[in-house]
Parts: structure tokens; sequence; C-alpha cells
């Protein structure tokens, strides 16, 4: 699920995981996930996992846009494949959160999210994941299109019309720069860690070779 599922893990990031039954699991299976998950910890992955029906995961991708995001993003790992596909079309645009209805609640989520950065990116030390002119924004543009198009990647927003080749240049650009930058800023810190705080900007500068008389951020 979440990055994890689209192959796009910094160093800080957890991994999020969903596992997927068709029934309701017996107290032994329920165990085993338990200890399967502490071992995960006990190697050093940070994980973020729910276990979950097909019909549990319905019911949480309709109360929930977060959980409908996420799982057009999962990407199936081991397993019942059947499984998998059952529950990606129980919780397609044909069955829960139609592509307009899609589109105006993560214009919302948008909102609220820019709302804790004052509505601005003109900010002296940004979150470059969720602040205003972030990665988030550059990927939200992304989910709602693959939700009204249900296209796999970026650059087929340009055989849409979606896109130009101009815009969507541009737009890559944004992210592979936004990413690196993220992560730079994980592999500093040691930690997730989004904040473009004042004690990080100038060795950050110096990485990415802004220095020099009268370029020093």
């Amino acid at each position: 699920m979440g990055g994890y599922g689209r192959k796009e893990l910094f160093p800080g990031s957890d991994i999020d995981l969903m596992i997927l039954t068709g029934r309701v699991l017996r107290k032994n299976t329920l165990d085993s996930i338990q200890q399967f998950l502490a071992f995960l910890w006990d190697i050093g992955l940070e994980v973020g996992h729910s276990v979950r029906t097909v019909r549990d995961t319905v019911v949480e991708a309709r109360a929930d846009i977060t959980v409908v995001t996420n799982i057009m993003e999962a990407r199936f790992l081991l397993g019942d494949y059947n499984l998998f596909e059952t529950m990606q079309k129980n919780c397609g645009p044909n069955k829960v959160w139609a592509s307009r209805a899609f589109f105006l609640a993560k214009c919302e989520e948008q909102q609220q999210r820019y709302s804790r950065f004052e509505n601005t990116a003109n900010r002296l030390e940004p979150n470059i994941k969720d602040g205003p002119g972030g990665l988030r924004d550059i990927q939200n543009i992304f989910w709602v299109a693959k939700r009204h198009f249900n296209v796999s990647a970026l650059r087929e927003l340009v055989d849409h019309d979606y896109l130009t080749a101009d815009e969507y240049e541009e737009l890559n650009q944004g992210l592979n720069y936004l990413g690196s930058l993220r992560m730079a800023l994980h592999l500093l810190t040691g930690r997730q860690e989004d904040r473009l705080l004042f004690d990080y900007q100038r060795e950050l500068a110096t990485r990415f070779g802004f220095t020099g008389e009268g370029n020093d951020p």
C-alpha cells in the first residue's frame, strides 16, 4: 500500500502492508500474523499494517478517501491474486468513489492540508512533502487522473490530453527534484523528516551545489 505499493520508498519511510483475507481469521492465524509483524519490526523495518477481509476493505474505502487512495496504489506481493483482484474491482470507481466524487474529495483534502501551512508555499522552513507545492500535490494530480482515466503512470496523461508534453516534463522534473531533496533530508537526519528546517538548509545546499559567494542560503 501507499509509497511501498507504488515503489517509491524513501530512507525514513514506513512500509504499509495490508493482509487481505477472504474470511474472518482464527486466533492461531492472527497470532502468526502478529509474529510476522514483530519479526519485521525486529529487523528494523517500520511497518504500518492492516488485516482486512474484502468486505472490510470496501466498507473502509467507502468511508475514507485516504483508504481508497491507498487501495489504488496497492501492489500484489504474495498469496491469492484472485482475492487481490476482487478487492481492487470492488473498490473501483464503478463501485465506490466515482471519478467526480473522488476529485471533489481530494480537493477538499488538499485545502485542509494547505490550511496547516497557512495556505502558502513561501515558507522559510517548508514541508517538502505535504506543504503547498510539495510532493503530495504532484501525487494528487496523478491520483485524480488515475481514478478518471485508469492510467498507471504520470506520462500516460499526455496521451489522454490531460497534460501537454511540456507540462508533463515540468511536473516530472519537479517530482524528481523534490524526491531527491527528500531523500537527502532523510539521509541527513537519519529519520523521516520532511521539513526543510534552518538546521539542515546549509548542509543540503552544499550537497546540491548551491555554494559560493552570494549563493549561500
